[in-house]
């Protein structure tokens, strides 16, 4: 939760998925919830998507990825929306998983800068 100057926000987002061939591709679904208290009046909105990477290693400890995502988003007030964003980002390899940095943008000049980490279950 954030808050200051009378304006409150929280929210939670989510992306489950798994590598593909050889752990060359990722493909994940994406689900967030977020709210913003203002003036007395809040604002919900929530989202669904998909995400495709390309995962390109450098060697054993890092790596880059390139892909795409397309994002429905359902706000409590105003029409849905489906965009559709270009991303990449850096992975920092770890022994339980990675560390990624993905920058995302999108449609008008939207954009966004992740940062997350990655568990790995059962990789070889």
């Amino acid at each position: 939760k954030v808050s200051g100057g009378g304006f409150n926000s929280s929210g939670l987002n989510i992306r489950v998925g798994t590598t593909l061939w050889q752990n060359r591709y990722d493909l994940a679904l994406t689900y967030g919830s977020n709210s913003a208290t203002s003036a007395g009046t809040t604002y919900k909105s929530s989202n669904y998507g998909l995400v495709g990477r390309a995962l390109f290693p450098w060697n054993e400890q890092m790596g880059w990825n390139l892909g795409a995502q397309g994002v429905r988003n359902t706000p409590s007030q105003g029409a849905a929306k489906t965009t559709v964003s270009a991303l990449g980002g850096l992975n920092f390899y770890l022994p339980t998983g990675s560390f990624d940095v993905t920058l995302t943008v999108g449609e008008e000049g939207a954009y966004g800068l992740l940062l997350g980490y990655t568990f790995f279950f059962n990789r070889q």
